[in-house]
């Protein structure tokens, strides 16, 4: 008897469904014996990386840059079988060979970028704690940079280094003696940092975000420089609301924005940017007493002659507003009359004292409780001659009032 259509057609259709199965089976087998050549592989690795031998280590590392981005999960699982093996990558970050040290800095990277979870912060910590004493090596501080702008793409990563570590201090110190290609990266590690709201969540960590950018805006004053600061100065807005924006008007972000807008860079881009910035500036300056700027640009500790400083009007009415949060402002200008490096800011802040001094009824005594009379006679002896004259000033205010 002949089969009927419909019992063809459920024939032909489990011979295809059996074709399929059986081709599935075979990529299935195909994967499973690359995932075990991995594995093998990978034990093979390690086993050079064990060795005393600097080629072997060298071999080593090659082939897990080589292979990891492609079997990162068969690289992973090794790792979650062998926890020895992390502790043998961190102690090569130390290695006497730049090569090796490099290789095994670029190979924690990528392993932390795809594992990291609050389990792995003490290797994270570790591996940071590494990193930022690379910053101040010529050999190691870009590559350095560049594992960690891959890095800190991961959220839970960016997480731990902004509330654990004093990660913009860190690239501070870093870019001091750094080429300009290579502050362009400490850079672009900010603005990696930016896209993260707690940049914006501590005013303390948001103001040097801004001051760093714009210090290094002002050394390098080019394009991709310019951009990227745009870049960072709008995330921290959209993360930080009007709070930031306000901080922004009182770190000079404001005339920053002029300079750039006047360049015509030719980007339809980042002229929409600086749109945005202006438009939220211009409304936080509005809600922004004078008072509160001057008190803003304070705690950057880098001060530019401007109004605040210079009105008799200004200092008649808020010298005893020094006083404020436990004499937080007081302190600071006592701060910024001893750093070294930056003479305007000094200038400025000697004659900001000799004004406290001069229009606050009990400025004399707070001048005394910080020993700031002994600073500002020393600097009267300061090889900027601008700090030198403001210092002569104040201590003339200073005995006037005794």
């Amino acid at each position: 008897m002949k089969p009927t259509l419909d019992e063809m057609f459920v024939t032909l259709k489990h011979a295809h469904f059996i074709e399929l199965y059986a081709d599935e089976r075979k990529k299935m087998d195909e994967r499973e014996h690359e995932e075990k050549e991995a594995q093998r592989s990978t034990e093979t690795e390690f086993v050079k990386l064990r060795s005393d031998s600097q080629w072997k280590k060298k071999e080593g590392f090659v082939f897990l840059t080589e292979i990891l981005p492609e079997q990162i999960d068969c690289f992973v699982s090794y790792l979650a079988a062998n926890p020895g093996s992390m502790e043998l990558l961190l102690q090569h970050l130390g290695h006497p060979s730049l090569f090796i040290s490099q290789a095994a800095s670029r190979v924690l990277s990528l392993v932390l970028f795809h594992v990291y979870g609050e389990r792995e912060w003490p290797l994270l910590k570790r591996y940071l704690e590494w990193s930022f004493q690379s910053f101040l090596d010529n050999a190691l501080r870009k590559h350095t940079v560049l594992c960690l702008i891959y890095l800190a793409r991961n959220k839970k990563v960016s997480d731990s280094v902004l509330l654990h570590t004093d990660i913009v201090r860190r690239i501070v110190d870093g870019s001091r003696k750094a080429d300009v290609g290579t502050k362009y990266y400490f850079v672009y590690l900010l603005w990696v940092f930016s896209f993260n709201p707690l940049a914006a969540a501590k005013e303390e960590k948001a103001r040097e975000i801004v001051s760093f950018s714009l210090q290094l805006f002002r050394e390098v004053e080019k394009e991709k420089i310019a951009r990227l600061c745009v870049f960072i100065f709008s995330n921290l807005i959209l993360h930080g609301g009007a709070r930031t924006a306000r901080l922004l008007v009182g770190t000079r972000v404001g005339p920053f924005v002029e300079v750039v807008r006047g360049k015509k860079y030719g980007d339809e881009e980042l002229s929409e940017e600086v749109c945005f910035l202006q438009k939220r500036l211009s409304e936080a300056s509005i809600s922004l007493t004078t008072f509160e700027e001057y008190a803003a640009e304070l705690r950057t500790k880098r001060l530019e002659w401007s109004p605040t400083h210079t009105s008799t009007l200004f200092w008649e009415k808020n010298s005893p507003r020094l006083f404020e949060k436990k004499k937080e402002l007081l302190r600071i200008l006592s701060d910024i009359v001893t750093q070294e490096g930056e003479a305007e800011s000094v200038a400025i802040a000697t004659h900001d004292l000799g004004q406290f001094v001069k229009f606050c009824p009990v400025g004399v005594e707070a001048v005394k409780e910080f020993a700031i009379k002994d600073k500002i006679i020393r600097n009267t002896q300061h090889p900027d001659r601008e700090v030198r004259y403001q210092s002569l000033i104040a201590v003339q205010k200073y005995i006037n009032k005794l």
